[in-house]
C-alpha cells in the first residue's frame, strides 16, 4: 500500500515533468535562400534584391601532407591593368598546400568565374577552397592553382564588355608570367557558375587551344552562343575539342539553356558529363555540389 506522503511526492514529480516538457522550444527552421538574380546574363538590368548571405560550408577533414612541413594553402589578392577593359582586372589566386616547398613546379591552372551580384570571394564562401585543400592533402588530386577574377561590371550587355578577351588575352599571360604554370591547354581549365558558367562556355570554346576543360554550373548560356556553337564546333580540329562538365537543377529558372547546350554537345559528339540534379538556381545548390565540381577539374590532370 502506498502511503499518503509517498503518493504526494509522486504527483509532484509528474507535475514537474509536465511543466518542463511544455517549455521545450521548437527547433528553428532553416531559411530558404532565393536565387541571386532574376535577370538573364548578358542583359542590362538593375539588382532588386539585397545579396543573401551564403550558407556556411561544412568543414572538410584535412589529412596530413607527408612531403612538406607547410600544409596550409594561401589566397592572394592581386590585379593587372587590362587593355581590353581599360581598367584594373582584380583577381584572387589560390596557392595549394606545399606551394612554398615546390615553387618551381609547373602547376595546372583552373580559372573560376562568378555569377551576377557576386565576386571572386564566391568560391571560398561556397567551400571550393576547403574542398580542393582536402583533395590535395588526401592525394586524390595533384596540386594546382586556381585563379578567380572579379567581373566588376557584371550587368553590362555583352556588346559593351570585352571581359572574355580580358581573361584569355590579358589575365592568362600575366598568370603564366608570374607563377610556375603548365602552359598547355591540357593542364588548363575554365569553369563558372550562372553568368560565370555562360562566360566559361564562351571563353572556353572561343579559345580551344587555351582550355581543354570547361565547367558550366547552372549556366544561363548566352543566346548567341547557342546559335553559333554548332558552326564553331564543326571547324574544330579533333585535338582541340574540349571536355565539358555541365549541370543544372531541375527547378533552375535557366535550366532550358543548359538542356539546349547539352543537346548540342551530344549532337556534335563533344565529350561531356551531364548532370540534371534536384535543386534551384541558388547558393544551396552550388554548395551541395561544389566538391563534385572541383574533383572533376582536379582528376583531369592526373
Amino acid at each position: 500500500m502506498i502511503t499518503k506522503p509517498l503518493r504526494w511526492m509522486q504527483l509532484a514529480a509528474l507535475a514537474a515533468v509536465f511543466v518542463i516538457s511544455s517549455c521545450r522550444v521548437a527547433p528553428s527552421q532553416t531559411p530558404t535562400i532565393a536565387p541571386t538574380s532574376t535577370s538573364l546574363p548578358g542583359q542590362t538590368s538593375t539588382p532588386t534584391k539585397t545579396p543573401v548571405p551564403l550558407p556556411t560550408p561544412t568543414p572538410l577533414p584535412s589529412p596530413t601532407v607527408q612531403d612538406c612541413p607547410s600544409q596550409a594553402s594561401t589566397l592572394k589578392d592581386d590585379q593587372i591593368t587590362s587593355k581590353y577593359l581599360g581598367e584594373a582586372l582584380q583577381f584572387r589566386v589560390y596557392l595549394p598546400p606545399c606551394y612554398t616547398e615546390n615553387p618551381a613546379k609547373p602547376y595546372p591552372v583552373l580559372y573560376l568565374l562568378h555569377g551576377q551580384q557576386q565576386d571572386a570571394t564566391l568560391w571560398e564562401n561556397l567551400g571550393a577552397i576547403a574542398a580542393v585543400d582536402s583533395l590535395i592533402q588526401s592525394g586524390k588530386v595533384e596540386p594546382f592553382l586556381i585563379v578567380m577574377p572579379t567581373e566588376r561590371h557584371f550587368l553590362l550587355d555583352l556588346k559593351d564588355t570585352d571581359y572574355d578577351q580580358a581573361i584569355a588575352e590579358d589575365l592568362i599571360p600575366a598568370i603564366d608570367e608570374e607563377y610556375p604554370t603548365c602552359r598547355s591547354g591540357s593542364c588548363r581549365a575554365i569553369g563558372g557558375i550562372s553568368r560565370g558558367g555562360a562566360w566559361a562556355v564562351r571563353i572556353g570554346f572561343s579559345y580551344p587551344q587555351e582550355f581543354h576543360f570547361i565547367g558550366a554550373h547552372s549556366p544561363a548560356v548566352f543566346g548567341g552562343d547557342l546559335s553559333r556553337l554548332p558552326t564553331l564546333l564543326r571547324e574544330f580540329k579533333p585535338e582541340d575539342i574540349p571536355e565539358v562538365y555541365l549541370d543544372t537543377g531541375r527547378t533552375d529558372d535557366y535550366r532550358e539553356s543548359a538542356i539546349t547546350l547539352e543537346g548540342i554537345l551530344t549532337q556534335l559528339g563533344v565529350p561531356h558529363e551531364w548532370h540534371l540534379n534536384e535543386g534551384q538556381h541558388n547558393s544551396e545548390y552550388w554548395l551541395e555540389h561544389m566538391a563534385e565540381y572541383v574533383l572533376w577539374y582536379g582528376q583531369n590532370w592526373r
